[in-house]
């Protein structure tokens, strides 16, 4: 099983946050169900933080986190649900990067693991989440 992972619990366990431990041991199981990957939104955004995309890529590394890019179809049907979605007020539309995140979770992978501060479901149309 394929496990994507979003930003936000990456952020949760590097800044060590309240419930870091519980995703680090989620994580740890989902490892050893099959890969955990992150896809290049997640990747920009983590990279951001690192003097450089080499020590970004070297820490996801050591966290047993691979690099797993957007396949152009995938990136397509993310657009195409976003347009969906293009008639409701801007508050409740999920951002471009929320859709390309959970389209690779959703055709590239078998579930998404995000911490955020509302129902993931509500950013997220994945089929599948893992929660701590």
């Amino acid at each position: 099983m394929i496990t994507a992972i979003d930003t936000s619990v990456l952020y949760l366990i590097a800044r060590q946050e309240p419930g870091w431990e519980r995703w680090a041991k989620a994580l740890c199981k989902a490892a050893q169900e099959g890969p955990l990957v992150v896809c290049c939104v997640v990747f920009g955004e983590w990279a951001s933080f690192y003097e450089s995309h080499h020590l970004a890529m070297e820490h996801l590394r050591a966290l047993n986190i691979h690099y797993d890019p957007i396949l152009p179809t995938t990136a397509a049907m993310a657009h195409r649900k976003h347009l969906d979605f293009a008639h409701l007020p801007r508050s409740a539309k999920s951002h471009f990067a929320n859709r390309l995140i959970a389209a690779h979770a959703e055709w590239q992978a078998d579930r998404l693991a995000v911490a955020t501060l509302t129902d993931p479901r509500s950013l997220f149309d994945c089929h599948d989440f893992l929660y701590p």
